[in-house]
């Protein structure tokens, strides 16, 4: 005891550290031996005494990272005895600049309508106190998958990342919580962690008001007045266009402007300069690609 060991070192470090570990054995007495290896960083940062013994004892470890670089090494010690399990215990050594990643903004919220335009994409600069770091960034979500995303994935600070979230790839409307993972083995407070939510609201729709016009015009007077269309919209501003058509009588109905965004007023007008006494019909309709409910067609009556 402890099964595993860890060290953390700030980079030019010439102090060794130690920890001791427990040997116990169950019944009598157990002659051991020790053995110790490293994987990684050479093979002279870490030493066991003593190499041999009998339970119950204490092993002490003594690790050093004066000529170890930046990065995480491993080793492990191996305590064998006759007629008992082996004991393996993972060791590993962590070098850092000692100085800290910082990332802003944070946290991160992004929100849109289903099927509306999407979110755009946030920028997240990463430094670590003016040093340059070597990281890795990496999204995770809880419900659902895959609407999260953040590049490049590597990377040295100081540097920008850019963060996205997917809404085709969410069930239904909901809040939705996810994280910006940036870890860094070069840096004390690895792994930073930035907190990500993504709230999508229902469909949006597009709205006209009103839903009818008349326009009453006498032979040799005044051209009637224009009259207006309001367009609304819920969950935020949409694009539309609006076209007037005629059912007969020609182009004697207009609209204008013939695009714009919500909220917005748009002007209907009528020339009946050469039609003769009837009645005439026509609609304006309005369409927004991204509204559940699109298109929405206004009725016109123009009566000579």
């Amino acid at each position: 005891s402890p099964s595993t060991l860890a060290f953390d070192f700030v980079l030019g470090s010439s102090t060794p550290k130690s920890k001791e570990v427990a040997l116990t054995s169950t019944g009598d007495p157990l002659n051991f031996t020790v053995e110790w290896t490293t994987a990684s960083g050479g093979s002279n940062w870490m030493a066991v005494i003593p190499g041999s013994g009998t339970t119950p004892a204490n092993l002490t470890v003594f690790v050093t990272a004066a000529s170890l670089p930046l990065g995480t090494y491993s080793g492990s010690i191996t305590v064998k005895a006759a007629n008992a399990n082996t004991q393996v215990i993972p060791v590993t050594v962590t070098v850092t600049s000692g100085t800290n990643l910082a990332a802003t903004p944070t946290p991160l919220t992004f929100s849109q309508a289903q099927g509306g335009t999407p979110a755009p994409a946030q920028k997240v600069s990463v430094t670590a106190g003016g040093a340059s770091v070597r990281f890795t960034a990496t999204a995770t979500t809880g419900l659902a998958s895959g609407w999260l995303t953040v590049s490049p994935a590597t990377g040295s600070t100081p540097a920008d990342l850019s963060v996205s979230v997917d809404a085709t790839r969410l069930p239904q409307p909901g809040t939705y919580y996810g994280s910006i993972t940036i870890v860094s083995p070069e840096a004390a407070n690895s792994p930073l962690n930035i907190p990500v939510t993504f709230t999508l609201g229902p469909p949006q729709t597009v709205g006209v008001s009103p839903s009818s016009l008349q326009f009453s015009y006498q032979i040799g007077a005044s051209v009637p007045a224009a009259q207006k269309l309001s367009i609304s919209s819920t969950g935020g501003s949409l694009g539309f266009t609006a076209a007037a058509s005629t059912a007969s009588g020609g182009n004697w109905l207009a609209v204008s402007p013939a695009s714009g965004a919500t909220p917005a007023e748009v002007s209907v007008t009528v020339n009946p300069a050469t039609l003769p006494a009837s009645t005439y019909s026509g609609s304006i309709v309005v369409s927004a690609p991204s509204a559940s409910n699109s298109p929405q067609q206004v009725s016109v009556t123009l009566t000579v």
